[in-house]
C-alpha cells in the first residue's frame, strides 16, 4: 500500500488532470442529482468534492473525508466558500450515518486501501439503498506519473473487488489515456431467494 504524499498535493490540481478527468462530466455520467448527499472518500485536495459542490449549486450535501490532516488542510484552503464539509477519518469505521449517502466517490483511492474488505463494507453501509459508488483508478500500465505498476488495479481487479463486497457494475468509462471509471450499485439481497440492485 502506497499513499499519495501530501507534499505533492499540487500535482492533484494540474490543468491536465482536470482536462483528462472532467469531474463535472463524470458526475453527470454518475447521475448526480440536485439534493444529493455526496461522500468523497480520500478526498485529497478536494478535487472531486469541490466539483460535486459546484455541480449541486448548494442544493445538496458534500462531505470530503481523508486520513491525512495535511491533505485536509489543502482541501480546506481550496474549498473555502464552496459548501464542502471536511472530516478526518481513521482506518476503521466511517463517522457517517447508515444509509445517508446517495453517491460515494473513490477517486484514485482504492489502490491505496490496505484492508479493502472492511473499507468497502463501510462504504456500502453508508450508501442508501438507491445509492451509487463511483470508482476512478489508474490504468494498469507503467507510466512516468502516478503510482507504481505494482500498486495499480486493473479494471478487472476492481470489478472483482466490488462484486465480492456487494456491488454490481452498472457502467464503465475511459478518462483520457491514463484513467478509467466504474459506476456501481449496491446489491440488496431480499428474503425468499429474491435480490435486486439498489
Amino acid at each position: 500500500m502506497e499513499r499519495f504524499p501530501a507534499e505533492k498535493a499540487d500535482e492533484l490540481e494540474q490543468p491536465r488532470r482536470y482536462a483528462e478527468i472532467e469531474p463535472a462530466s463524470l458526475l453527470a455520467w454518475a447521475g448526480l442529482r440536485t439534493g444529493a448527499a455526496v461522500l468523497d472518500l480520500g478526498c485529497g485536495t478536494g478535487f472531486f468534492a469541490r466539483a460535486a459542490a459546484q455541480y449541486l449549486g448548494g442544493r445538496g450535501i458534500v462531505i470530503g473525508a481523508d486520513v491525512s490532516r495535511p491533505m485536509l488542510q489543502k482541501a480546506r484552503e481550496a474549498s473555502r466558500g464552496n459548501g464542502v464539509w471536511l472530516v478526518q477519518i481513521g482506518e476503521g469505521s466511517l463517522p457517517i450515518a447508515t444509509h445517508s449517502i446517495d453517491l460515494a466517490i473513490l477517486g484514485f483511492v482504492l489502490h491505496e486501501v490496505e484492508e479493502v474488505g472492511p473499507f468497502l463494507r463501510e462504504v456500502r453501509r453508508v450508501l442508501r439503498e438507491e445509492g451509487k459508488l463511483l470508482v476512478a483508478e489508474w490504468v494498469k500500465r507503467e507510466e512516468e506519473r502516478g503510482p507504481r505498476l505494482a500498486h495499480r488495479l486493473s479494471e478487472m481487479e476492481v470489478r472483482r473487488l466490488l462484486a465480492g463486497h456487494g456491488f454490481a457494475i452498472t457502467s464503465t468509462r475511459t478518462l483520457g489515456e491514463s484513467y478509467y471509471a466504474l459506476l456501481a450499485a449496491k446489491v440488496t439481497v431480499r428474503c425468499c431467494g429474491g435480490s435486486r440492485l439498489s
